[in-house]
């Protein structure tokens, strides 16, 4: 790939960064990862990717396509390509549809120089034992965090999330028979299994720092969380040179469908077993969610 000077200047001045991400936040989807990725990036600890998502390490092949779409943007917008983040985008595009390159991929984090840096992408819960175990071997310094929602508060955020974008068609939760049918073979069923990520990464990585927190505890207290996970990482949690609060939340005026008791219903009966596991596996708020269903 040809640079332009300014670009190959940028490349070098910041090429001082350990050249892999520090961290990685590997779920769940719906349960706050966004006000994660927001608190991160403003704080002077951090240096993250201009995208959020980079979703990259559970595919053979990513498509990157969060990234091949702000490439897009930025492109048909006439905004300059100079500066740090659109040669991430750039090299990062270069990764999309070729198979799986570690090496590529943590030179992506070149850029963060002294700072902390990582990805997140929610979709990373589906990573598989042999992929957990290759990404612990090749980045030894990593750290891994989980974000837990109670699983039929996060299921339906995720539904609504997908009505919104022209993916789900409300009349299905009209009949509570249809939404049963295609709740059990949907992607989104499949998404909500928070309980079972940490055991394969304490088995598959047990060298791997790893910690889950809860979507109520960032509802309750942000700023005890933001801090928690920010020394985690090896943040300052004390630094508050900010641009926003710790209770900021870019999505709260999003719409969102109702939930009607006969749809909560047909959710709690098809993820009975893993909100009982939730509350097995990571106690905390997790312990309520049981009783909260009559389960």
């Amino acid at each position: 790939m040809n640079f332009h000077p300014f670009q190959f200047f940028l490349s070098k001045r910041f090429n001082s960064g350990a050249p892999e991400p520090d961290f990685l936040c590997v779920g769940m989807e719906k349960a706050a990862t966004s006000w994660l990725y927001d608190q991160l990036r403003t704080h002077p600890d951090f240096w993250m990717p201009p995208v959020k998502e980079l979703r990259y390490l559970h595919k053979p092949a990513s498509p990157m396509d969060d990234v091949v779409r702000m490439l897009a943007h930025r492109r048909e917008s006439g905004r300059r390509t100079n500066g740090t983040d659109s040669i991430f985008l750039e090299e990062a595009g270069g990764l999309a549809g070729h198979p799986r390159d570690l090496d590529r991929y943590g030179a992506l984090f070149r850029f963060k120089g002294k700072r902390i840096s990582g990805d997140i992408s929610p979709s990373y819960w589906r990573l598989k034992p042999p992929d957990i175990a290759k990404l612990a071997a090749r980045f030894s310094n990593l750290r891994a965090l989980l974000m837990v929602r109670d699983p039929v508060e996060r299921a339906w955020s995720h539904i609504s999330m997908r009505h919104r974008s022209g993916a789900f068609d409300s009349a299905i939760a009209e009949q509570p028979a249809s939404f049963a049918a295609w709740f059990a073979r949907s992607s989104v069923k499949r998404a909500s299994f928070a309980s079972r990520v940490p055991q394969r990464w304490a088995e598959s990585a047990p060298g791997i720092p790893f910690r889950y927190f809860f979507f109520d505890d960032v509802v309750a207290t942000p700023k005890k969380v933001r801090a928690e996970i920010i020394g985690f990482l090896g943040g300052n949690p004390r630094k508050e040179k900010r641009k926003l609060s710790a209770g900021y939340n870019r999505k709260a005026g999003l719409a969102k469908l109702p939930l009607t008791s006969p749809i909560e219903a047909v959710l709690v009966e098809q993820l009975a077993d893993e909100i009982r596991d939730c509350a097995r596996v990571f106690g905390g708020p997790a312990e309520q969610w049981p009783e909260r269903y009559g389960l």
